[in-house]
């Protein structure tokens, strides 16, 4: 069955079923192209000629991943073609569609950076993505072809969730097969016909996830690549992580002033250090890169350190006033979250005027939590105090406290923990 770009006809899956594509496909690359179809949550991958689509649906049934929601697993294979069926999320679009602005004025792109989320929300996503593959990599696998074209993100500006696409790698950390790569995104051992590892999962997660909050690739966007022609060897190079990236704290030869914003309005000093050991030592030696569990950590400590302004930007507390408008964060303070009064915080929440939500990520549990967002308390300041807001299944006294004192929250099956009211560092 020959499939048209304009052609209507349905396909039929191995188990009878119909499915419609809407066109144009949501998402293509060398290995196939993603429809979506008039079923909801179901989407359809049709391969590329020579796709094996029952070895992938088979090979990807038997990896521990039935209970994971984050990703688009295989249902069916197709009957006429080869391609398989999956299931999907509507409202859902490839992660790298607002990676850059439109050309403008600065006040344009402020203004689309807040419509588009802000920090706040790509330090979301971010994390998300990074829990999803460390959630992978706890359980033996490996994704290996990360890139911003197969991570798929809500289309509202208010939304955080996150979503992998195109399984057909995703395999066994035992597994020593090599495998395809998509240059720019894919870390520089691979080249090298290396099979791909946890660690070179980790890189394309740095990769990706920098390119996610500044707005840039570390290699392709510095100076001395962006001046080269497109076809020249040092764009070559840089797709391949083979040049100094322009956060290479030791090699300038590709640095460059051309930012989004600066440096330190995006990244914490953690994250930054972070990405400079990936894209310098981390190039060569693989066990100095970051795990994605590390990342995860870093990315959610750095968006709980967020607040907004009234102006819509959000911007670290740390900073003591808004990147954009310089509006001083005088009503802000930090909640923490310790076992005892005594303990060492386990998370410290940046609270202002806005709400914000403390969730089950938050809590220092003797077990990581299976849903890490389950909603626990809502936060907010008012004239100088925390207001307290607990979930159904909370209890918290005193309802509201002052900078330096303290509040009780207590789960309903005995659980009790200590929340502080702290200035923040000016």
């Amino acid at each position: 069955m020959a499939l048209s770009s304009d052609s209507d006809d349905p396909l039929i899956d191995a188990d009878g079923r119909l499915h419609h594509l809407l066109r144009p496909a949501i998402n293509a690359g060398g290995q196939g192209a993603v429809f979506l179809t008039r079923e909801p949550n179901i989407g359809v991958k049709i391969l590329q000629s020579g796709g094996h689509a029952a070895d992938i649906i088979r090979e990807v049934r038997r990896l521990p991943i039935e209970d994971l929601t984050s990703i688009a697993a295989p249902l069916s294979t197709l009957r006429d073609l080869p391609g398989y069926v999956m299931v999907w999320l509507r409202g859902m679009v490839p992660l790298g569609t607002n990676r850059l602005p439109p050309s403008g004025r600065h006040s344009e792109i402020i203004d689309w950076y807040i419509d588009s989320g802000g920090l706040r929300r790509r330090l979301a996503l971010s994390a998300r993505l990074a829990e999803v593959i460390a959630d992978l990599h706890g359980r033996g696998l490996v994704y290996v072809d990360l890139s911003m074209a197969n991570v798929m993100v809500s289309d509202a500006g208010t939304a955080a969730e996150v979503r992998l696409i195109d399984l057909d790698n995703l395999r066994s950390a035992a597994d020593q097969s090599l495998s395809v790569l998509t240059p720019r995104w894919a870390a520089p051992e691979l080249f090298d016909h290396r099979p791909p590892t946890q660690q070179s999962d980790a890189y394309s997660l740095a990769l990706v996830t920098f390119a996610t909050l500044t707005g840039y690739h570390p290699f392709e966007d510095g100076d001395l690549v962006r001046q080269a022609p497109d076809a020249s060897p040092i764009r070559l190079a840089a797709a391949r992580g083979q040049v100094p990236s322009f956060i290479d704290p030791d090699d300038n030869s590709n640095s460059t002033a051309c930012h989004l914003f600066p440096l330190d309005v995006i990244l914490t000093p953690q994250l930054l250090g972070a990405y400079r050991r990936t894209f310098s030592s981390g190039r060569r030696n693989a066990d100095v890169r970051p795990t994605a569990a590390m990342l995860r950590r870093l990315l959610w400590r750095a968006h709980d350190q967020t607040i907004a302004c009234g102006c819509g930007f959000t911007s670290y507390l740390s900073s003591g006033a808004c990147a954009a408008c310089d509006k001083p964060f005088d009503d802000a303070l930090t909640l923490e979250v310790r076992a005892s009064s005594t303990a060492v915080p386990a998370a410290c929440i940046a609270l202002s005027s806005g709400t914000t939500i403390m969730e089950r990520r938050h809590l220092p549990l003797p077990v990581e939590p299976r849903s890490r967002h389950d909603e626990v308390l809502q936060a907010r300041v008012e004239r100088g105090r925390a207001v307290l807001d607990p979930a159904p299944e909370w209890s918290c006294t005193p309802a509201s406290i002052a900078v330096g004192g303290e509040a009780l929250l207590e789960h309903e099956s005995g659980l009790v923990l200590t929340l502080g009211a702290v200035p923040h560092a000016r």
